[in-house]
């Protein structure tokens, strides 16, 4: 994204990105702020992935509650 400086608000509308982001985890954002014909400028570099739910495995439970399995030692001895 690249944010043109409003000299009537004094900032920079970040609406567009905001609302880009909105159903999306942001990992990282990098800045970069620089000056074209006297106008300032800012570059937003957006690293992100799709928010949604994360799918579940569901994990057996041992019988008779929870213990190791150590039925490795048998295979061994």
């Amino acid at each position: 994204f690249t944010l043109a400086f409003d000299p009537i608000t004094e900032r920079f509308n970040d609406e567009a990105v905001q609302d880009f982001l909105a159903d999306k985890e942001v990992e990282s954002i990098s800045d970069h702020f620089f000056v074209r014909g006297a106008m300032p400028y800012l570059t937003l570099v957006v690293c992100y992935r799709p928010q949604g739910p994360t799918p579940s495995v569901p994990v057996p439970e041992p019988k008779g509650g929870r213990q190791r399995d150590e039925s490795w030692r048998d295979a061994l001895g």
